[in-house]
């Protein structure tokens, strides 16, 4: 189980998005980064309660997709039940092809309404790779 914390996060500048770079010392802790960083991009300042738990597993058939999917899912919860992430554990649970992960999220509902509207998880540029000295690296742009 990782916790976001392990993972660096930089916000990327991108015509009528916004994306965000991560780098982190395992797959886990940079989809976990992710998953926190874009919940702090719709927020802003705002932080969520983390008092309700949403566990979940998704599946992607490589590294890049499986980041897409878990964000997707989180963005889903946020839109239909006002779910807002304040921390997410990340556990791997299969390998290439049938790589899958799931995904305990704590949070609630924060207090006020989002600062920048996420319409969705774009594949553009969608990048989650192993680089060298064993840093995980990804890279995702968001619809807004």
């Amino acid at each position: 189980m990782t916790d976001d914390s392990e993972a660096r996060v930089r916000a990327l500048d991108h015509t009528a998005d916004i994306g965000l770079e991560i780098e982190g010392p395992s797959l886990e802790s940079v989809i976990a980064g992710a998953a926190v960083a874009m919940t702090r991009l719709m927020l802003g300042d705002v932080r969520p309660p983390a008092h309700e738990l949403r566990t979940f597993e998704v599946a992607g058939a490589e590294p890049s997709l499986l980041l897409r999917n878990v964000l997707r899912e989180l963005l889903f919860l946020h839109a239909a039940e006002g779910f807002a992430l304040a921390r997410c554990h990340v556990v791997l649970l299969g390998q290439r092809p049938d790589l899958r992960a799931r995904c305990r999220a704590r949070g609630g509902t924060p207090s006020g309404p989002p600062d920048t509207e996420i319409k969705g998880v774009t594949l553009h540029g969608l990048v989650a790779e192993l680089r060298d000295a064993g840093v995980w690296y990804a890279r995702v742009i968001f619809d807004v």
